[in-house]
């Protein structure tokens, strides 16, 4: 059995692999629960931080927003 990288399960979870290595990594997971597993948890993941949703500190954003209003050097175009 080949064996596969994290990198290589990884890129195979996101969809970035070659046809051959994803056909390869598919007869991995029918046979080796590990692996099965460790895909399952990396798609999870993938899911999980696709639903984050990030947004500044407004203490920050306001600190730079009052920054560029009193300096003459930052021009915005």
């Amino acid at each position: 059995m080949q064996k596969f990288t994290s990198e290589d399960l990884l890129l195979y979870a996101l969809g970035e692999t070659e046809p051959e290595i994803s056909a390869l990594i598919e007869a991995a997971i029918q046979q080796n629960l590990d692996i099965k597993n460790e895909v399952l948890a990396l798609k999870q993941s993938i899911d999980d931080i696709s639903h984050f949703q990030l947004s500044p500190n407004k203490k920050c954003m306001d600190a730079v927003l009052h920054t560029l209003q009193e300096t003459d050097k930052v021009h915005i175009v």
